[in-house]
């Protein structure tokens, strides 16, 4: 008997079309104002026209102020998302820093995010004819 142990690969990837790429995506979730806020992040959400999730993150230098700050609490968000899409709905969402994120605190980070991705979705019944990007 052959007791290898056999890795599947990891399919969960953060693709380009599952980003929210310019000043314009932004702004157009931004301006819905349907929000969800917890203790480090708000997130932000609106319908989308597509077959899958979008993500963009906003990390501040005044509530960050030095870049490693900014690029770790970004690359946990991320990360998060790329391995728990599965579990988020199908949304445009924009997420902000609110506060410092320390190594320590990416457990009760992931947990408030996925948190805050189910109560911003509440406005996944506004309408979709109004889509534009």
């Amino acid at each position: 008997m052959d007791f290898s142990l056999r890795l599947m690969p990891v399919t969960a990837r953060f693709l380009r079309t599952q980003r929210l790429l310019n000043t314009k995506q932004f702004s157009y979730v931004l301006n819905l104002h349907c929000c969800a806020r917890g203790t480090y992040l708000q997130v932000c959400a609106r319908p989308c026209s597509h077959n899958h999730a979008r993500l963009g993150v906003v990390a501040g230098k005044k509530q960050l102020r030095t870049a490693v700050s900014r690029n770790f609490a970004k690359r946990q968000i991320r990360e998060f998302f790329r391995l728990n899409q599965h579990l988020v709905p199908v949304m445009d969402y924009v997420v902000r820093i609110n506060r410092v994120i320390f190594p320590a605190d990416v457990v009760p980070l992931h947990a408030e995010l996925l948190h805050l991705f189910k109560r911003a979705a509440r406005c996944r019944d506004d309408g979709l004819s109004r889509q534009k990007p």
